[in-house]
């Protein structure tokens, strides 16, 4: 039963929202990310007194050859072009001469995603978390601690800190998620009162050492997202004393906290490999498999899409799979909770 129709304006056409009732369902139908990318500075410097600010923070995973220097100084050649990176340390997504196409479409897509969702109320800024990408249990550790430092000093720097309407989203893919989790040591070593207010975690391996960090209260929310068919996650056996990596939390702790969700994805009844979290896809990015429904865009540039679904699920349960259907422009999203299936529809219409 339709019930409301809300139009929102973008800066590129306008989005039609319409809810319908049916229990406890949701559905999120996306007609725009074909689309020509926004102006995402543009955007962001015409937004005046927002309500709130969002920060976006996207921490990249484990890097091939990271014990030479090209890997610490040189991110913007080959395959590293197509991730979301950039040097070590916390930078800005704000100027194309100085991130990767990676970086740059992460910033866009996400930003209209949100702004098809909640409007134009609010501003988003997205910054790249970038460290030495070794597979090493102390260098994780490190850089933990070095990116919270830096993303204090960022936010003071932009005028962020402390704002009352700030909210954070802190994105960590594979081993980065590990060392976004490992923002939680930092925070007891040098207790700034940083709040996350959305941790998301992408095709992290999940390992002994690290699985508490969830119950910190550093984390108001925490999304992990994972696939069944992701090999890469779980074969990291090297930097752990179990030896042995997990795609979710259960078999680490016996009690689930109450704001983690775990999150499996299929689209098209397909499961995405571990490069799809993250990497554009190319003729360059050959793990990125040029039939995977949503090509060439990875998962996490939709991630306020994933997250309005499950903080509308009203199955409160800790694992839920969203299932996709992509056709031509449209993508439709559905959540399924580990118990049962229910609906409640947001249906997202784009026209140009």
């Amino acid at each position: 039963m339709q019930i409301e129709r809300i139009k929102k304006y973008l800066t590129t056409c306008i989005v039609t929202v319409t809810f319908f009732l049916a229990g406890c369902q949701k559905k999120i139908i996306w007609d725009s990310f074909l689309l020509p990318p926004i102006s995402y500075t543009e955007t962001l410097n015409n937004i005046k007194n927002p309500q709130q600010k969002i920060v976006v923070i996207f921490i990249h995973g484990t890097m091939l050859g990271n014990d030479k220097p090209h890997a610490i100084t040189n991110r913007s050649e080959g395959i590293y072009n197509y991730q979301i990176i950039n040097k070590v340390g916390i930078h800005p997504i704000n100027k194309k001469s100085e991130n990767t196409l990676g970086s740059i479409m992460a910033a866009e897509n996400y930003t209209r995603s949100y702004y098809a969702l909640h409007g134009k109320k609010n501003s988003v800024h997205c910054y790249t978390g970038g460290w030495d990408g070794r597979l090493d249990v102390q260098s994780r550790i490190r850089w933990g601690k070095n990116l919270y430092i830096e993303l204090i000093q960022q936010l003071k720097k932009d005028g962020l800190w402390q704002d009352p309407d700030i909210k954070i989203e802190l994105h960590g893919f594979s081993h980065g998620a590990t060392v976004a989790l490992n923002f939680a040591q930092a925070e007891d070593e040098f207790q700034q009162k940083l709040i996350i207010d959305r941790l998301c975690l992408w095709g992290m391996p999940v390992q002994q050492e690290t699985a508490t960090l969830v119950k910190h209260s550093l984390f108001k929310q925490i999304y992990h997202f994972y696939s069944e068919k992701d090999k890469i996650q779980i074969i990291d056996i090297l930097s752990t004393s179990r030896g042995r990596s997990y795609k979710n939390f259960k078999k680490v702790l016996t009690k689930m906290p109450a704001n983690l969700h775990q999150i499996t994805l299929e689209i098209n009844g397909i499961h995405p490999n571990h490069y799809e979290f993250w990497y554009l896809g190319t003729s360059s990015t050959t793990p990125y498999r040029k039939h995977f429904p949503l090509f060439p865009y990875p998962l996490v540039h939709f991630t306020p899409l994933f997250i309005e679904l499950i903080n509308n699920n009203q199955q409160k349960t800790s694992f839920a799979t969203i299932i996709g259907t992509r056709k031509e422009k449209k993508l439709t999203l559905q959540i399924k909770p580990s118990i049962e299936i229910n609906t409640f529809f947001l249906h997202i219409k784009q026209f140009h």
